[in-house]
């Protein structure tokens, strides 16, 4: 059962539970996004059951994650971790605005997935970093930092992968990692709309490409459709 609350974020609240080694997720309907500033009726039930099906199938391919279970439609218990201070951004294509930076065209597919790394708490905002401010800081080890990068490289893969089989283009998504109680490191976020920028793809199966315009990030009516798609 869930007992105090820990922390609170724009879409979710995470509770203590009275086992130490677990935390009570309440998903909320509002939007995680300042941008996208309001609140779509069930997408806490719709982030919830993405999560779960998403954090299933990494199991299976033998990624650890913090998810544990579905406790309601809009609830669920993980591990409790202390998380580490990086935040991983990983682009297959760039869209949009960071197209734009390089002078390219938006849906433009680089040769090989780019990764970004920040530095997250205890900061105001993120900072973006490389490998060796990370070393040279001290922030994690040399083996820990490698460990993440592979993960990193297995879950795009396995996601990428999972979403073109559903007709969707995953363009880019955020991870973050922490430790168990075991000092192991694991996926600390969920894999949801909220975390990942999905776009439809180009009708051709040989074109695989997104859809100019076709974001599938913005209403309860495209967290519905996803959320069909994976379960035919």
């Amino acid at each position: 059962m869930k007992t105090d609350l820990l922390y609170e974020t724009e879409h979710k609240e995470i509770f203590n539970t009275k086992d130490p080694n677990l935390v009570w997720i309440q998903y909320k309907n509002e939007s995680r996004y300042g941008s996208r500033d309001r609140s779509f009726t069930g997408k806490a039930m719709y982030n919830n059951k993405i999560n779960g099906i998403i954090n299933n199938y990494l199991a299976f391919q033998g990624i650890v994650t913090s998810y544990v279970k579905d406790v309601s439609d809009t609830e669920q218990l993980c591990k409790k971790l202390s998380n580490l201070p990086l935040k991983f951004i990983v682009r297959n294509f760039l869209m949009n605005a960071e197209a734009t930076k390089y002078n390219l065209e938006s849906s433009f597919k680089p040769s090989k997935p780019i990764i970004e790394l920040y530095l997250t708490y205890p900061y105001d905002n993120d900072i973006f970093v490389n490998d060796s401010i990370i070393h040279s800081l001290d922030i994690v080890p040399h083996h820990e930092l490698n460990f993440m990068y592979e993960q990193v490289h297995r879950i795009n893969l396995l996601m990428y992968k999972y979403w073109l089989d559903k007709g969707i283009i995953l363009s880019d998504f955020e991870l973050y990692f922490g430790k168990d109680t075991k000092d192991f490191i694991c996926l600390a976020n969920e894999l949801t709309p909220d975390y990942c920028n999905l776009w439809e793809r180009q009708p051709s199966k040989l074109n695989e490409t997104p859809v100019p315009g076709k974001h599938l990030n913005t209403t309860t009516d495209v967290y519905l459709e996803l959320f069909i798609k994976m379960i035919r």
